[in-house]
């Protein structure tokens, strides 16, 4: 069945929180993501407000009101408190886990910020009224006054008689516009303190969206607020105030989207690592983990497996009393179910591997078995422990079959064959492929459990003389001679018996992976050691197991022993997802080809963010321009021309970017189909969205970069080196971050600025302190840090998403394979099997003289003959009506199709062409390949029970009339004939295609 008609998709995994516990968990683990950069961030932050206090109340030598100059110093120390203090909060243990829990550090931390923005503007108000109380603060020429001793409002005025000799001659240790008559409340290195507050304190504290716009709307009101308060121009204001409100609100969307998007990939992953739990669990019990990866990535054309040198291979047969009788297929379902579910207890306790069960048979191997691929590390020890452990677990399971008895009331018991020798195991088939066992030593197991009697283990030579090899008192030995094997020959048996003193040990183990030189050794006899320590808690006899249901659960080892590695290895899992490796510093995939794929996926959101930046850039310019022109140098005559220049910049920077954003806008919409824009634009542009993404963030460092190039040219004439060298790149800073452009392009855009703030402050503006080149440093480090941790955290989780995607895709194809369609969708939804009761036409194949044709052939050249003959068999299969695969083993290949009153015809009818075409399949391949291979087939219809028995290896498995019927009919079928039963005889009668007296 192909994968489309399960019709499972992955939007049935929920991606929201299914309780207040899923929330904490996702809250606690994006709490310690971000934990380390927020708390670098606040000591650097605490580190810059602790320089300016000290440099307030220690280093200026200025004659000014001396309590104010107190309360200016005490405020930055303050700042600098809540910062250690909330550094503590963050550090100390106990409070981890309370910031840990719901949005509590969302709140904590929005508290805190608006809490330093408003000790800020504080500081800014007491600052204007130092300002103006002394001289040495601002030029000679300017005269700054506010009357604030009559309470809010001030009346701030200010007037400047020379102002070209203040702009050219004059500055502060903040900026030249603050030597003039620009308030400190709007001045621009306090503007990039605002920006700083409100853009980057949110998005590295990593905030959710409704915490971030709390602060937006704090900080704005609190601005304009301020603004009112202290008297100024409100015009300017106004327009600062509304530029803070959108770089706040784009910080929300920033911060919004991160929250949601890691919210709903987190618990999106969870409910498919849940549904692959499940769903794996239940795989692995069907196909060993060590082949897992192998099957997922290999095509079903090639065969995987491997030759084993040793394997320990035993059948067990159940007393024919339990198919016997006239009790229903779901009491016989049941009871088997029962019955080899206990088993399956115990097989797991003795940490071995349950090959395949059917009707009233099961099959067990030693741990190599299900690891072909893995050999053990020393070679005979492993070969005498796995033979003494099946023989002791063969002892338990008689033993544990003897407290059931069966629907005729008689007690069960249980008959066993063990041999041991070279296997080939592998994946064969190419629909609905199984793991197999091959080799001769498969079916002189089996041999050996026909011949074997009641309650009694029957052995071959080679378990024999394993067994001689070692010092094993508590098993004996009884020979039986001359025993007629079918396809062997007359071969001396012996009969196995278990002391009931033996020791049965559930967590002997052995490493299975091997090392080098004199570990190997050390680590043997280290193991050897601990297993002799531990025996003496582990050891039960076999009838003290056996006696009560409990005491033999309770010997079942829940360490995971070593010994079980084999089972649950998987040494080829490195096969897949190479290609998906990010760069450590530039944070993107080195496959160009995935990077692509990437931003494809995440084109949308980017897209949004790119607009987001443009409308930023596009308003900054504007403001930051009529800013500069507000600056009273340009009130001069003498500077009229440079106010024209200005002028001429602002038009054309601002022009450029409100056209990328108006364009932006148009992409977006033709790519969301609205309308009406989108019908004036030209069709086809919906193609590559990531591309389009890519030009719209190209075009936003254009314009990023055209805006602070023009500030420098107008640095040139007019000192305006606080928005120049402070605000515009610490802004670019930030749009860049929020339209997620590359690590890349931020990089030199934030060295290339670095570079040139630090050179034009040392060589040509020495009088601006050097603690604002040291918050620019701070400033594009930190917006580095997120882009590349957002970067490369979206990449990872995107690139974990698809692996744990194209596992789960894989997995339901592998259930797809092996099931037929509705039972494969039940797995996936509940991830169980249910019995069901059915009307059936099942075939029967068998391979003729299977194992003379066996004993001559080397294990693996038997996995590749059965490999190329079903694979040929699946694909007749596969055009076949109605008609899927239940089962293999060995030689014997098992169809079945569903019938009701109104498909009964129709299905027996394709049942039996499909029996002619592996006929004629069976022929064509003897005769290519020059063996003699023939085959009989027998086709019954019937009812059955279907349903998956037991806990392990829980294959789907039909039982009842029909399966019986099928049996016996291909057993009493003559060579390269097909032999059907009297209902698939009238059922098809109708039909002139068959010839009843020769082909059927």
């Amino acid at each position: 069945m192909p994968l489309r008609t399960l019709g499972l998709e992955f939007q049935h995994i929920s991606s929201q929180p299914q309780n207040k516990d899923d929330e904490d968990e996702f809250r606690k683990l994006d709490f310690s993501n971000s934990r380390a950069t927020f708390l670098w961030l606040l000591a650097s932050v605490g580190i810059f407000y602790f320089c300016f206090a000290m440099q307030i109340l220690f280093g200026e030598q200025v004659s000014d009101n001396h309590s104010l100059r107190q309360v200016h110093g005490m405020l930055f120390l303050s700042t600098t408190l809540l910062c250690l203090v909330f550094l503590c909060i963050y550090i100390l243990p106990s409070t981890e886990s309370f910031l840990s829990r719901g949005r509590n550090k969302d709140l904590v931390c929005s508290f805190w910020i608006c809490l330093l923005f408003q000790s800020e503007l504080a500081r800014k108000l007491i600052a204007d009224l130092r300002r103006s109380m002394a001289h040495d603060y601002v030029s000679p020429y300017v005269n700054l006054t506010i009357e604030f001793q009559h309470g809010f409002p001030w009346t701030w005025s200010c007037t400047d008689s020379n102002p070209i000799e203040t702009n050219l001659r004059y500055s502060t240790t903040y900026s030249h516009e603050d030597a003039g008559c620009v308030p400190r409340l709007t001045s621009p290195e306090s503007l990039a303190i605002y920006t700083f507050m409100g853009c980057f304190l949110p998005i590295t504290a990593a905030i959710d969206g409704q915490a971030a716009f709390s602060v937006c709307i704090i900080q704005v009101f609190s601005l304009l607020g301020a603004g009112m308060l202290c008297g100024i121009n409100l015009n300017l204001h106004l327009q600062i105030v509304f530029l803070h409100a959108i770089i706040t609100i784009a910080t929300t969307y920033l911060c919004h989207s991160r929250i949601t998007c890691a919210r709903e990939r987190y618990f999106r992953e969870k409910g498919l690592k849940v549904s692959i739990e499940q769903t794996n669990g239940l795989l692995c019990t069907i196909i060993p983990r060590s082949l897992h990866t192998r099957l997922m990535a290999e095509s079903a054309n090639s065969i995987i497996g491997n030759t084993m040198e040793h394997c320990t291979i035993m059948f067990l047969s159940l007393s024919p009393e339990v198919t016997k009788g006239t009790i229903s297929n779901l009491k016989i379902f049941n009871f088997i179910d029962k019955v080899f579910s206990d088993f399956d207890a115990i097989v797991e306790s003795f940490g071995m591997f349950k090959y395949h069960h059917i009707k009233d048979s099961y099959v067990i191997a030693c741990p190599r078995s299900a690891n072909p691929f893995d050999a053990p590390l020393q070679h005979e020890e492993y070969v005498l422990v796995s033979t003494r452990k099946m023989i002791q677990l063969a002892d338990c399971l008689i033993q544990r079959a003897r407290l059931y008895f069966s629907a005729s009331g008689h007690v069960l018991w249980a008959k066993a064959g063990i041999s041991a020798g070279p296997v080939a195991g592998a994946v064969v088939g190419h629909q609905r492929r199984f793991y197999c066992l091959f080799g001769d030593t498969v079916n002189t197991s089996a041999r050996m459990c026909s011949h074997s009697e009641p309650s009694k283990i029957l052995c071959t030579q080679s378990v024999i003389d394993v067994l001689k090899r070692g010092n094993f008192p508590e098993i004996s030995l009884i020979e039986k001679p001359n025993v007629d094997v079918k396809g062997k020959g007359l071969m001396t048996c012996y009969f196995v018996h278990v002391d009931s003193g033996g020791d049965c040990f559930p967590s002997i183990m052995l490493p299975p992976w091997p090392r080098n030189g004199e570990k190997e050794n050390k680590c043997f006899d280290q193991f050897k050691n601990n297993v002799s320590t531990t025996s003496s808690n582990v050891e039960l006899s076999c009838s003290k197991k056996c006696s009560s249901e409990n005491n033999l659960l309770s010997s079942i080892d829940d360490e995971n022993p070593v010994w079980r590695a084999f089972l649950n290895s998987d040494s080829s899992r490195q096969l897949t997802f190479k290609k998906q490796v990010i760069h450590p510093f530039w944070c993107s995939f080195l496959d160009k080809n995935t990077e692509e794929e990437f931003l494809q996926f995440r084109a949308p959101r980017n897209f949004r963010r790119a607009i987001l930046g443009l409308l930023c850039c596009s308003v900054a310019s504007v403001v930051i321009f009529e800013y500069l022109l507000d600056l009273k140098i340009f009130t001069a005559e003498a500077f009229q021309h440079r106010k024209q220049v200005v002028s001429n910049l602002r038009l054309a920077v601002a022009g450029m970017s409100f056209v990328c954003l108006f364009g932006s806008l148009a992409s977006y919409s033709v790519s969301l189909r609205l309308k009406p824009i989108s019908l004036f634009l030209p069709k086809g542009t919906l193609q590559g969205l990531g591309r389009k993404v890519e030009f719209w963030r190209s075009a936003l460092l254009l314009c990023q970069s055209s805006f602070y190039c023009s500030l420098l040219y107008c640095l040139s004439f007019v000192n305006c080196t606080g928005i120049s060298l402070i605000f515009v790149p610490s802004f670019s800073y930030f749009n860049l971050l929020l339209c997620g452009t590359s690590v890349q392009r931020h990089t030199v855009f934030v060295i290339c600025t670095l570079v040139i703030t630090f050179a034009l402050v040392r060589v040509m503006f020495a009088h601006i302190s050097s603690g604002f080149a040291f918050f620019l440093l701070v400033a594009g480090y930190f917006s580095n840090q997120l882009l590349r941790d957002g970067n490369y955290g979206v990449r990872l989780q995107w690139k974990m998403s698809r692996v744990i995607q194209e596992e789960y895709k894989s997995i339901i194809k592998i259930l797809n394979d092996l099931f037929p369609e509705d039972i494969a969708h039940e797995i996936v939804s509940t991830g169980k099997i249910s019995y069901r009761s059915r009307r059936a036409v099942v075939l029967h194949l068998d391979l003729c003289s299977y194992t003379e044709m066996v004993s001559k052939m080397e294990p693996m050249d038997v996995a590749r003959l059965i490999h190329k003959l079903f694979s040929k068999f699946d694909l007749c299969v596969g055009r076949a009506h109605r008609v899927f695969k239940i089962d293999t083993i060995g030689d014997a290949y098992v169809c079945a199709g569903w019938v009701t009153d109104t498909t009964e015809r129709v299905v027996c009818k394709s049942m039996v062409r499909l029996a002619k075409q592996l006929l004629q399949t069976v022929k064509a391949q003897s005769e290519e390949w020059n063996i003699g291979l023939r085959c009989r087939i027998g086709v019954a219809l019937g009812t059955c029970g279907a349903g998956a028995v037991g806990k392990l290896q829980p294959r789907y498995h039909i039982i009842g009339q029909a399966m019986e019927n099928a049996k016996k009919l291909e057993g009493s079928a003559m060579e390269q004939s097909i032999h059907v039963g009297d209902s698939v005889r009238a059922a098809i009668s109708g039909f002139g295609e068959f010839n009843f007296d020769f082909e059927i």
